[in-house]
C-alpha cells in the first residue's frame, strides 16, 4: 500500500532530538518519514550529496520544515542553506509545507526586523543570544512572505510540533473529504444537466415534427426521436459507469467511432458492451455480486454499482442498437466522454 512520505527538513545538530522525536511520530502514523541524517536519503555517487536531498524532496508528498537558532551548513556553490535549497524545491513543487519555528528564534526575529528598519547602518552587526546567523530572519521571512502555502507556528519543545501537526494534518485530511464530496455533487449535477439537455433537444425536435410534418408521418416521426433521446442517453449511462474505472479502462484506438461502432455489433445487450468495452468477463462473485473481471481475475468494473439504473441502460441500449449507423455515429462522437 502507498503511504504519504514526510520530508523532515532542519539543521541537524541543534535540532536532532526533535528530528529523532518527528521519525517516531510520522513512523507510528502510518506514514514514511525521510530524514537525511537517518540513512533515508540515496546519495548518487556521481552527485553531490546536497543534490541528493534536493532530488528527494521531490519524491515526498507532505514537508515538515524546523528553524531553529543554527542556520547550518551553506548549500554547494551558494550562500543559502541546505534547509533553504530544500524549502524552495518543496514551493516549486508545491508540496504541503508545515513550518516551525523555535520561540527564542521568532522572537529575536521582530528585534531584528526593528533594527532593520530603525537602524540600518547596524542591524547587521547586532549579536542575537538564539540564532547564529542574521540569515535565519531573512529565511523566516522568505517563508511568511509566500502567496500560498505560507502559514507557521511557534514551539517552545517538541510537544508543541506533534499537537500543531496533529491538528494540521486532520485538518487537510477533512478539507480532501470535503472537497471530494463537492467533486461527487459536481459530477451529479453535470449527469442531471446532461439529461436535460437530452429531455430538451427531445422536445425542440417533436415541436418542428409537428410544425412541419403532415397528419400521416407524425406518428413515425416521433417515435423516432423517441428512439435517438435513448440512445444519446446510452451515451451519458455508459460515460457515468466509466467514473471511477478510468485506470482499468484496455488502450483504444484514436478511431473511437468505429471502434464503438463496432463493438455495439458485436454485443446482444449492455452487459456483453461493456464486457467488450473493458476486455473482461462477467461474473457473480460473494460479497461484490456481479462484477466485470480480467484474464487474471481482477475486478475492473462492478456491474451492481449501477443495478438501480439497469433497465435504463437496457432499454437504452437496445435503442442505441437500433437506429442507424450514422445517428449513432454522431451520439458517439458527441456523448461519448471517456478518457480513454
Amino acid at each position: 500500500m502507498a503511504v504519504p512520505r514526510v520530508f523532515v527538513s532542519s539543521t541537524c545538530y541543534d535540532l536532532k532530538h526533535i528530528r529523532e522525536n518527528l521519525k517516531y511520530f510520522i513512523k507510528n502514523l502510518g506514514y514514511e518519514s525521510v530524514l537525511s541524517d537517518d540513512g533515508d536519503v540515496y546519495y548518487d555517487t556521481e552527485s553531490h550529496t546536497h543534490d541528493a536531498c534536493l532530488k528527494e524532496v521531490e519524491t515526498c508528498q507532505i514537508f515538515i520544515l524546523i528553524i531553529g537558532g543554527r542556520y547550518g551548513g551553506e548549500f554547494n556553490n551558494s550562500d543559502k542553506s541546505i534547509t533553504n535549497h530544500e524549502y524552495r524545491v518543496a514551493v516549486e513543487k508545491e508540496l504541503p509545507i508545515f513550518t516551525l519555528v523555535e520561540s527564542a528564534v521568532y522572537g529575536e526575529h521582530f528585534t531584528y526586523a526593528k533594527n532593520k528598519k530603525d537602524n540600518p547602518e547596524i542591524y547587521q552587526k547586532v549579536k542575537y543570544p538564539n540564532s547564529d546567523s542574521t540569515k535565519i530572519f531573512d529565511f523566516i521571512d522568505e517563508v511568511r512572505k509566500q502567496k500560498v502555502n505560507n502559514g507557521f507556528s511557534t514551539f517552545h519543545n517538541y510537544l508543541d510540533i506533534e499537537t500543531y501537526l496533529k491538528k494540521q494534518w486532520a485538518g487537510m485530511l477533512y478539507d480532501l473529504l470535503y472537497k471530494r464530496k463537492k467533486m461527487n455533487e459536481s459530477k451529479k449535477t453535470n449527469k442531471l444537466l446532461e439529461s436535460l439537455e437530452v429531455a430538451t433537444s427531445k422536445s425542440e425536435q417533436l415541436i418542428k415534427i409537428l410544425l412541419e410534418s403532415s397528419n400521416e408521418d407524425v406518428s413515425k416521426k416521433i417515435s423516432n426521436v423517441e428512439m435517438l433521446s435513448q440512445a444519446k442517453h446510452f451515451g451519458y449511462l455508459v460515460d457515468s459507469a466509466a467514473e471511477g474505472e478510468q485506470r482499468f479502462l484496455p488502450h483504444i484506438p484514436l478511431e473511437i467511432v468505429p471502434f464503438i461502432e463496432g463493438l455495439t455489433k458485436k454485443a446482444d445487450n449492455w452487459i456483453e458492451f461493456l464486457e467488450l468495452l473493458f476486455d473482461g468477463k462477467l461474473h457473480d462473485t460473494t460479497g461484490q455480486g456481479r462484477v466485470i473481471t480480467n484474464a487474471n481475475k481482477r475486478t475492473i468494473f462492478n456491474v451492481e454499482k449501477f443495478f438501480s439504473v439497469e433497465k435504463d441502460l437496457e432499454r437504452s441500449f437496445t435503442a442505441f442498437k437500433s437506429i442507424s449507423e450514422e445517428d449513432r455515429s454522431e451520439i458517439i462522437s458527441d456523448t461519448f466522454d471517456i478518457p480513454f
